[in-house]
């Protein structure tokens, strides 16, 4: 009776060691419920199964933070910011300096912009878009003029008024709109004018880019280019297209006027940055 009453000790004193061995290697609650959106900030989106590490060439927004491999516990976006396009100018001779500016008169002009690189840049379509830049709204009964010369005429291919801005910022020309097309490998230059008065020229604002349609890019071959593909090809003229295609398609978001704000301070162009909020989406 005294071996069978010993026995039964022993079994039960091995019961609960096994048990206080158990939770010893379990976390404690505090460090379970514990998230590291506390310390990080990062947003929690389920289920893990659809999110993978980073690595995968995926952009800087798209990053994922998941738990150690063969840990389960939640899965958390980092809120990096967007990934920008790279311009790489094309190799040619000597740049084209941007001009600018022009005098004030009686009556005070806005300044206008060119958003062009300080140098002859490249399109591969025969009717881009062109983009300007004014700081502030036109006062009434100012007109707003566009030119397009090529590198041998004398005369304007085209010189057509524009309307009057209604606000201040990034305004857009279509060369479609205006009927004409690029010849290829064929150098023009483009000017926005600003005047008051259209007897006394000396007082006007203007500002002048310049363009050249491109042929051979391998970006033709691409059914959908991104403004990223042509910024790599040296394609200005269709990266800020693009990019502003993805401002007006989504007018609330911050990500798309980031990555032209990106664009822009490749060429020397930070006037027409615009202030993003970080939280806008």
């Amino acid at each position: 009776m005294r071996r069978r009453r010993t026995s039964t000790a022993f079994v039960v004193l091995q019961g609960l060691v096994g048990l206080l061995w158990v939770l010893a290697a379990q976390p404690s609650w505090a460090e379970e419920t514990r998230s590291p959106s506390m310390e990080s900030g990062l947003t929690l989106h389920d289920p893990p199964s659809l999110v993978r590490a980073t690595g995968s060439g995926r952009a800087p927004s798209e990053a994922r933070i998941i738990a150690a491999e063969g840990t389960p516990g939640p899965v958390f976006v980092a809120q990096n910011t967007p990934s920008v396009p790279h311009y790489v100018p094309p190799r040619r001779g000597a740049p084209h300096a941007r001009a600018g500016g022009g005098s004030r008169g009686a009556r005070a002009l806005p300044t206008p912009t060119a958003l062009a690189p300080p140098h002859l840049a490249d399109t591969a379509v025969a009717q881009p878009s062109v983009f300007w830049h004014v700081d502030e709204v036109p006062v009434e009964g100012t007109h707003v003029f566009f030119t397009l010369n090529d590198e041998d005429s004398l005369d304007p291919l085209v010189e057509t008024e524009l309307p009057t801005p209604t606000s201040a910022g990034i305004q857009r020309v279509r060369l479609a709109d205006l009927g004409v097309e690029l010849a290829p490998e064929r150098e023009y230059e483009w000017a926005i004018s600003l005047i008051a008065d259209p007897s006394r020229r000396s007082g006007d604002s203007l500002s002048v880019g310049y363009i050249r349609r491109s042929t051979g890019s391998p970006v033709a071959s691409l059914a959908n280019p991104s403004a990223d593909e042509f910024a790599t090809h040296g394609l200005w003229y269709d990266a800020l297209e693009a990019v502003s295609d993805e401002v007006d398609a989504a007018p609330g978001a911050s990500a798309p006027r980031q990555r032209r704000n990106a664009l822009l301070r490749q060429a020397e162009l930070d006037v027409a940055m615009e202030a993003v909020e970080p939280n806008v989406r």
